[in-house]
């Protein structure tokens, strides 16, 4: 117990919206805001990004929300990166290697590579 209380804990708190998981994120401190993004069906990309958009106004308040990842060839993929890109979330792809949209992942990330995120300010 005394490591877990002086080291961050890698990982993504996912299906962990209950108080009792809420408790956790001292040591925890990134939580999947949303349901699972679901290439395969369509009607769920619209409701995905507004269910993690709203789940991130409280969650943020405790812990970094995480977005889910996507597919940056999948037809609802500017969609996906640009809700990504001002959600202040970590941004990532589920693209097998070789198989990814370039163009569009450069978009999100600065010409040094560094990637924008959010400020409090």
């Amino acid at each position: 117990q005394n490591n877990v209380d002086n080291e961050a804990i890698n990982c993504i708190n996912c299906m962990s919206h209950s108080t009792e998981n809420i408790y956790r994120y001292k040591h925890t401190s990134i939580i999947r805001a949303s349901d699972d993004f679901y290439p395969s069906r369509p009607y769920s990309h619209t409701v995905h990004l507004i269910n993690v958009a709203y789940n991130s106004l409280f969650l943020r308040e405790v812990c970094l929300p995480d977005w889910d990842m996507f597919q940056s060839l999948h037809p609802s993929a500017s969609l996906h990166a640009a809700a990504r890109a001002i959600g202040g979330c970590p941004v990532y792809v589920s693209d097998k290697p070789g198989n990814h949209d370039p163009e569009l992942l450069k978009k999100l990330v600065f010409k040094d590579g560094s990637v924008p995120r959010a400020s409090q300010s």
